[in-house]
């Protein structure tokens, strides 16, 4: 897994590439906790080279949705695999979920 941070405005993109492995959840827990704890309330993570995601994973992103206070995060180029995983687990109904990383933009201009 690889991870590039952008930010634009106030929200902060996160280009994930490759699979998320456990060896790789501390990274992703480490970078959710330093921008919940920066007081970031915007956060889009880009899928489009992302090519799985599993079960710890997704309980950071959880985790990290939680210690927001009133922020969200959003995922962009959700690919079948990643798009199935959150139906199945029924964080669609937290995570919102964009075909492109200017639909999501889209969603924090007028939230």
């Amino acid at each position: 897994m690889r991870i590039i941070k952008k930010t634009q405005g106030d929200v902060v993109m996160l280009t994930v590439s490759g699979a998320i492995s456990f060896m790789d959840t501390s990274t992703l827990k480490t970078m959710l906790h330093r921008l919940a704890h920066e007081g970031k309330k915007k956060i889009i993570v880009d899928c489009k080279e992302m090519d799985s995601l599993n079960s710890i994973a997704l309980g950071i992103f959880l985790k990290a949705y939680k210690s927001m206070q009133e922020g969200s995060i959003a995922f962009a180029n959700v690919n079948p695999h990643v798009q199935k995983v959150f139906h199945d687990t029924n964080l669609d109904s937290i995570f919102p979920l964009y075909n492109s990383i200017e639909e999501a933009l889209d969603f924090y201009k007028h939230a």
